[in-house]
């Protein structure tokens, strides 16, 4: 082990490891472990004595102050009768905004800056918050706020003299258990809280690295199949529903809004939570070296043009050869993600051509819900089949071009649309649509094994579901 002096002298140092046992020291719970013995490290007088004797000085510190919280949690832990049998460890918050550099530092300032600005950006809640109290011990504090009626909270953290947040709760919902990332899928359970107000609508919401939201779900599932039920959510005492991840999606909260069904999708109340570190993988640490937050670039690098052959969507296992079977595997592939809500019945496919040479199949498509738009469709050489496009008819990609290590893609949509799966939209202001009508949506997409992907799935307010499935070389 390599021990690196970073303080002057050893009593900075010491003054310095007090304070910050001092401050720790009610997280602590007495240990029960006896302290029998103290076993010595072998070759403890070699190399600098000095060195030796500022460790000693700094262990005795450390023991001082360390047994001192331990009497006090004791005393503590003896008069609420309560039983700990092991010592508790304080793992660092994980940081779930901001994920970059795009927040101004004034805004983050302060608790009651910080959140201010991020539920203003995460939830649209801004004039009508009023601020209540805020509880600061050490580097860690908890704003209290109420939006209408509704008691709430942000939790934060504070990193080189700036703070960022690490969770949010409020008096109608609890975000009771959100799992590890398994099977490309998280699963978020929430209950009823202690407020009054009825709960007639919740949305879950995962957010990735980069800050954006990938998946979004209103939907309540159990066991994997979707409840069917009239009743408000939560009317058994649990909302349970999941969020999809992307193969190289690194999830970092869950958001989960009580929404107001009568108008849209205004936010009634805000919670959010770090998803835990997946099965196998190492517990991620609070950081704010995060990703820095992506933002439109005016003047991407054009791309060549000329169709690249490259599928955005490949079916599952090899089928028979030539063009046979297409139907059922453009079916499979353009009905990867569907809405529950949203009219059933068959897709139906028109003005087909079919290059027997080329192995390819293209054509339009007409979904239940009103959805048109066209497809292409390959065979690929190992016998599956990729779809190289898709894009409804309310889709008008107007610019694709490079930007350092992603592709910028410009598009405009004939409808507002909230979103449904997908992400890395950039430029989006808060409170307005996911996609808004006439306007351009700017997506910035990441090159990952020399090709960057746009899968969105989107809810237009007109009832019908609007799809994009577009690759690109990098």
């Amino acid at each position: 082990m390599t021990i690196t002096t970073v303080h002057p002298s050893d009593a900075e140092l010491e003054a310095e490891l007090r304070d910050m046992l001092q401050r720790r020291a009610a997280d602590l719970q007495p240990s029960r472990t006896p302290a029998s013995r103290v076993i010595p490290v072998d070759g403890a007088r070699r190399g600098d004595e000095r060195r030796h004797d500022r460790l000693v000085r700094v262990a005795a510190a450390l023991l001082l102050v360390a047994g001192a919280a331990g009497l006090a949690a004791l005393a503590a832990d003896r008069r609420t009768g309560g039983s700990h049998s092991r010592t508790a460890i304080a793992q660092p918050p994980v940081v779930i905004w901001p994920l970059g550099d795009g927040v101004p530092e004034g805004q983050l300032a302060t608790p009651e800056a910080a959140s201010r600005a991020y539920l203003a950006d995460v939830a649209g809640l801004d004039a009508d918050v009023r601020f209540g109290r805020t509880d600061i011990q050490a580097t860690e504090a908890t704003v209290h706020y109420a939006f209408g009626d509704v008691e709430a909270r942000v939790t934060l953290t504070r990193r080189a003299g700036h703070w960022y947040v690490t969770g949010a709760s409020n008096e109608l919902v609890v975000i009771d258990r959100v799992s590890p990332l398994e099977d490309s899928e998280i699963h978020v359970d929430v209950t009823p809280g202690g407020g009054t107000i009825p709960v007639e609508r919740l949305r879950a919401r995962l957010v990735d690295s980069t800050g954006e939201v990938y998946d979004t779900a209103d939907v309540e599932f159990e066991d994997d199949e979707r409840v069917e039920t009239r009743d408000p959510p939560m009317a058994d005492g649990r909302w349970q529903t999941y969020l999809h991840v992307g193969p190289t999606t690194e999830p970092v909260a869950v958001r989960v809004d009580v929404v107001d069904p009568g108008t849209g999708d205004r936010v009634l109340a805000h919670a959010s939570v770090a998803v835990p570190a997946a099965r196998g993988s190492s517990t991620r640490t609070a950081t704010t070296a995060a990703s820095p937050r992506i933002s439109v670039d005016p003047a991407p690098e054009p791309l060549p043009t000329g169709p690249d052959r490259l599928p955005a969507l490949v079916t599952e296992g090899e089928s028979a050869g030539g063009l046979s079977g297409w139907e059922d595997s453009a079916t499979n592939l353009i009905t990867t993600v569907v809405d529950d809500t949203s009219p059933s019945g068959p897709l139906e496919f028109s003005d087909v051509s079919e290059d027997a040479k080329d192995l390819t199949v293209r054509g339009r498509y007409s979904m239940p819900d009103g959805d048109q738009g066209t497809f292409e469709l390959i065979r690929l050489e190992d016998g599956r089949w990729g779809m190289t496009s898709l894009r409804s008819d309310a889709f008008n990609v107007v610019e694709v071009g490079r930007t350092g290590h992603r592709i910028q893609v410009t598009l405009v949509s004939a409808k507002d649309a909230d979103l449904g799966v997908g992400g890395f939209r950039v430029g989006l202001e808060p409170g307005e649509p996911y996609v808004s009508a006439g306007r351009p949506a700017v997506f910035s997409v990441p090159c990952r094994d020399a090709v960057a992907t746009l899968h969105l799935f989107l809810d237009a307010r007109d009832g019908t579901n609007l799809r994009i499935d577009e690759a690109w070389p990098c």
